[in-house]
């Protein structure tokens, strides 16, 4: 699935809040938890996830890997599968760029699901990931409308990932 998105933010400030790993279960649609757990460097970590699922699946527990780059003035996050209850393989990324402005956000996920199930739920699936990049835009820019103070600690989250220090460690 690939999906692109305008969003009313700089790259810094869209992915500063993406990459807030600790607050994504606040507003991702059925995200129960995200707890970072392991720091492999200051801009590779890994979160452990609890997705809510319908029945008559069990809700999905994984830790996936996420880690940040910058390219001149744009921002990527890359994720993938560590491990997971629910899917055999995972990865995926989203790329922040200046767009007239704005942001434009271009969100590639690929999941290959364990469950019998996953070809009965694929066409919900992809509805509930669009739900979920609509929902994370509208979050971003009511963040930056609302709580400037939310976004600038998140975009400092970020900068300081890329500049080498461990911006989870009194997290983890």
């Amino acid at each position: 699935l690939t999906y692109y998105a305008v969003i009313n933010a700089s790259p810094l400030e869209a992915a500063g809040i993406f990459a807030a790993y600790d607050a994504q279960k606040d507003y991702v649609p059925n995200v129960i938890k995200s707890k970072p757990i392991k720091h492999l460097s200051a801009t590779e970590v890994h979160t452990e996830y609890e997705l809510h699922m319908p029945f008559p699946i069990s809700n999905a527990h994984y830790i996936h890997g996420a880690k940040i780059f910058k390219h001149q003035n744009n921002y990527e996050v890359q994720w993938y599968m560590v491990e997971s209850s629910s899917a055999l393989e995972v990865k995926g990324s989203v790329y922040f760029q200046n767009y007239e402005g704005k942001t434009l956000m271009r969100y590639r996920s690929y999941i290959k699901p364990k469950s019998m199930f996953g070809s009965l739920v694929k066409k919900s699936m992809f509805k509930d990931v669009v739900a979920s990049i609509t929902t994370i835009r509208n979050f971003m820019e009511k963040s930056r409308r609302e709580s400037p103070v939310f976004v600038s600690k998140d975009s400092e989250f970020i900068t300081r990932a890329l500049n080498g220090r461990f911006v989870y460690q009194s997290i983890i």
